[in-house]
Parts: structure tokens; sequence; C-alpha cells
């Protein structure tokens, strides 16, 4: 039996829409933490989500929650698999903000802090690919803007 693992606060964004959200490698991502269910991370989060499927493949359903600028991605058992973040989340890496930063930025910034990393044709991952932020004219464009971070959990 899973151990239930609830964060205690939400970083609420004072003016409305996303959420402050920091990321703690492998293990958290805002209030969301690795081994959270489904229903626990809808009652942390107590805002209004869409439910849908990724595409035709997926064993699972994700929960879209675009007012706070993220997604979750769910195990067939229900608990959480990774966090997809977008701009409005307002995601900082040890006090870092990465939205609105191009990937070489990124990977100068991350690399000072000892992230290494690797990159793909769409954008770059760090911790072998547990952190992995998108942009899509990265192959034309080094300082291509990232769109969103996804964070796997183990």
């Amino acid at each position: 039996m899973r151990k239930r693992l609830i964060p205690k606060t939400l970083f609420p964004n004072k003016r409305g829409g996303g959420m402050e959200l920091t990321y703690k490698p492998q293990l958290q991502i805002g209030p969301i933490c690795l081994g959270m269910s489904r229903a626990d991370a809808r009652q942390i989060l107590g805002r209004q989500w869409t439910e849908f499927k990724k595409n035709e493949f997926s064993q699972s359903t994700t929960d879209a929650y675009d007012e706070l600028g993220i997604y979750i991605y769910y195990d067939v058992h229900d608990i959480v698999k990774g966090v997809e973040t977008f701009p409005e989340s307002k995601l900082a890496i040890n006090g870092l903000q990465l939205f609105g930063k191009g990937l070489r930025e990124i990977s100068v910034l991350l690399g000072g802090l000892g992230f290494q990393s690797e990159e793909t044709s769409s954008g770059i991952n760090f911790l072998n690919g547990s952190l992995r932020f998108y942009a899509p004219d990265y192959d034309e464009n080094a300082d291509a803007k990232v769109e969103s971070i996804y964070v796997v959990f183990p």
C-alpha cells in the first residue's frame, strides 16, 4: 500500500490564474508529489480540470488545469507519473524562473547548478530525462523559447 503524500501548502499566484511552482528533483513539483494519486492531486489543486487522452495510445487520461498552467499525467493505477508545465505555472528551479528564456540560456543556468544536459531535436533534457524542456523551434534556433517543461516521476 502506498503512503499518501499530500503537501501542506500551495503557492497561489496572487494575481489570479497560475501558481508559482517549485521543483524538487524527482520528488515534487509544487504541490504534486511522487506517489500521489489522481484523487489527491485533484483535491489539493481544488480547481477546475479537464480530463482527456493525450493520444490514441494513452493507457490513462491526463488532467489539464489550464488556469494553473499544468497538465498531470497518470499511470494505469491513477498515480502521478509526470507533470507538464506551461508559462502560467511560473515554474522555478533553485529560484530561477525558466519560462521566457531561451534553451541555450537555460542550459547555461542549470549547467552552473551542476545539472548535466542532453540535447534532443525539440529541446534539452536534464537529470537523465526526468526534466525535459520543450521548444518546438530548437532544431532551427538554439535560442528558441521554452513552451513547456515536463517533469517525469520515477
